[in-house]
């Protein structure tokens, strides 16, 4: 996804930077939100 992004900027492609990307640069894992049921469907 990195790489992709660096690809975009060169081509002059005029768009914000994802926080993604922002995260990558730092070294810092990614996030991945974990599923849970709701309350009322779990025992």
């Amino acid at each position: 996804m990195l790489e992709t992004y660096n690809h975009l900027v060169s081509l002059e492609i005029p768009f914000s930077k994802p926080k993604l990307i922002s995260q990558l640069e730092q070294g810092e894992e990614p996030w991945i939100e974990e599923k849970r049921c709701p309350l009322v469907l779990c025992p």
